[in-house]
């Protein structure tokens, strides 16, 4: 699972330095204003299956002008960061701190910051104020605030959990800390993304386009085939194309290009076939001698729209191949397959081949080869730890960990992290597998 991170560089920093504790992959979106986090959002959230955001006003002000197409959730400045903060602060100012100026904080996390340092020698005044986000001076208003605090002897220190604020009042000479993430917190929220992501795939049914082009032979022996000869071809694969819609349950439309549209959902047409693993509805008369082969693409998107044109783009590879196939784009943008297509005598060479050569160059046996490259379409993805790859391949762990040593060795395996054990434990790592052969 990828999550994208949004916040300042410096919050981002101390949370990589973290990040093989995480049983998840984090993308850090970096930005200098909170404002920029717009841009962010368009630009990367479908290639994330959640967004964290490090504080929470940046989330208010994305919530207020985005829809989210995937879950968000934010880190909220909560007692334990700040009470670390007023702690960093008497550290590095050397003073005693009696009067604070902060901002964006919620009522009830400065009444529990009030109730803790109530056994003080000296009751400690807390001076909070929330602005409006979208206004356009709101860093004028914030810094305009701490710095009239400070000015009058009303705040000793500012606290803020903005990383343009900080360093503006910094500039100014004003006594001031930042409130950073805190991990205990990072690690429940991030489950908690985690979660939610699985629920919303096991609910979600996103749009899929399956499409289907057959590529006929132009050669001068072709032409001994009469007219009619031609039409019924062309009327059967129109056939074995309305069969496969039909089981779909969806809508089939041709263009001018003789391309086949086949709209469908996706969980039926992962059920339909096997996740994945072969387009065995569609059945093509492969052995005529007028059709060269069968490029097919199957795109998922969050549309209809993008499941079309991601469907043509995965077709173009597939057209690429000298044997029919299928390829699949899905709504991250991450190409799967091939996929086989069944009855094409010539398609087998091709699927075996790249097998063939990381068998001869690896050692290991095509068999348990097909067996990871199947398991890695089935559940479509290339991020597994070696327990899951056993369990899916249905194999001992440790032939397993044997195979995927191999792999390590010749570069077809490259190690993420380590994903945290529950229990006490060596920490699991998180693999990315990508069976293409290389030299």
């Amino acid at each position: 699972m990828i999550i994208g991170v949004i916040g300042p560089e410096t919050s981002l920093r101390i949370l990589q330095k973290r990040s093989a504790r995480f049983s998840v992959q984090l993308m850090p979106l970096a930005y200098r204003d909170f404002h920029e986090a717009i841009k962010l959002i368009e630009e990367n959230e479908r290639k994330c299956d959640a967004l964290l955001f490090t504080g929470q006003t940046p989330y208010l002000y994305a919530t207020s002008l985005l829809q989210p197409a995937v879950p968000w959730d934010f880190m909220p400045r909560n007692m334990l960061s700040t009470m670390c903060a007023l702690v960093k602060a008497g550290l590095k100012y050397k003073n005693r701190i009696q009067n604070v100026s902060m901002d964006g904080f919620d009522d009830e996390i400065i009444e529990e910051i009030r109730e803790e340092l109530k056994g003080t020698e000296e009751s400690v005044r807390l001076y909070n104020t929330r602005f409006d986000i979208m206004a356009e001076d709101y860093f004028q208003q914030v810094v305009q605030y701490h710095a009239e605090n400070y000015r009058t002897g009303r705040a000793d220190l500012c606290v803020t959990g903005l990383e343009k604020i900080y360093e503006k009042l910094r500039a100014m000479g004003i006594p001031s800390i930042k409130t950073g993430p805190n991990f205990s917190l990072l690690q429940q929220k991030l489950q908690f993304l985690l979660l939610r992501h699985q629920i919303t795939v096991a609910e979600r049914n996103l749009p899929a386009v399956v499409v289907i082009r057959p590529e006929f032979q132009l050669s001068r022996e072709m032409h001994m085939y009469s007219e009619l000869q031609t039409l019924r071809l062309q009327a059967q694969i129109g056939e074995s194309v309305c069969y496969f819609a039909q089981h779909l349950g969806g809508a089939v439309f041709q263009t001018d290009m003789a391309d086949y549209y086949v709209a469908c959902d996706l969980r039926t047409l992962m059920a339909e076939t096997g996740n994945f693993t072969g387009l065995s509805l569609l059945h093509m008369p492969f052995q005529n001698p007028c059709l060269e082969k069968i490029s097919a693409g199957i795109g998922i998107g969050y549309t209809a729209r993008e499941a079309r044109y991601a469907a043509d783009k995965a077709q173009q590879r597939s057209r690429r191949s000298p044997a029919s196939c299928c390829y699949g784009l899905d709504e991250r943008g991450h190409f799967f397959g091939p996929i086989s297509l069944s009855g094409d005598p010539d398609a087998k060479g091709l699927f075996n081949e790249n097998l063939r050569q990381i068998s001869v160059q690896t050692g290991i046996g095509i068999r348990s080869l097909s067996k990871i490259e199947q398991a890695l379409l089935q559940y479509r993805t290339d991020t597994v730890t070696s327990s899951e790859l056993a369990r899916y391949c249905s194999l001992s762990l440790r032939s397993m960990n044997r195979l995927l040593q191999k792999l390590e060795e010749f570069r077809y395996l490259t190690v993420l992290g380590k994903e945290p054990q529950a229990a006490a434990g060596r920490p699991r790592r998180i693999l990315r597998i990508d069976l293409r052969y290389h030299d």
